[in-house]
């Protein structure tokens, strides 16, 4: 079941669905690495597909980071559940202000990513080149305990991964 639903979310590889999918399955078997890395690529998806996320995207995710103890990701996702759920007016100083208070979490950061693209202001280049730069010191520093390097099935899509990358 799991090479089919891999293999799907290979075939129809734009889609968050068929990455979402996979992520359960993973989770359901107590996969949480490969569930983790499929949620994030559901995540992604879900942002470049509609610009925001639904909450149901946000679960594994919630789930995986409670398991592995990482507080502050637990946090950002909470975060995120209540934009998504309350549909809050944001902006940029109050993503700014959520990602320092989570360690710049990975998934608040494509979401704040997307947000800048999605409403530009003057600072927006300016603002999203700094939260990838204290993005990729921070986890840097904790590279070799930090699950944002697992290794997914789609590892190596350049526009996923330049997505968090400085320019």
């Amino acid at each position: 079941m799991e090479q089919f639903l891999l293999d799907r979310a290979a075939i129809f590889r734009n889609e968050p669905i068929f990455a979402y999918e996979s992520a359960l399955e993973f989770l359901q078997n107590r996969k949480f690495n490969d569930s983790l890395a499929m949620s994030r690529r559901a995540f992604y998806l879900s942002l470049k597909k509609n610009g925001n996320c639904e909450k149901e995207i946000l679960y594994p995710l919630h789930r995986i980071y409670r398991q592995q103890g990482s507080i502050t990701d637990v946090q950002a996702i909470e975060i995120l559940q209540e934009i998504v759920e309350s549909g809050r007016k944001i902006d940029s100083e109050f993503l700014d202000a959520k990602l320092k208070q989570t360690g710049y979490n990975r998934e608040l950061l494509l979401f704040s990513l997307f947000y800048l693209r999605k409403n530009p202001t003057s600072d927006s280049n300016f603002k999203a080149e700094e939260w990838k730069s204290y993005f990729a010191k921070l986890r840097k520093q904790k590279e070799e305990e930090d699950l944002s390097k697992i290794a997914s099935p789609f590892a190596y899509d350049s526009e996923e991964s330049s997505f968090l990358s400085e320019k």
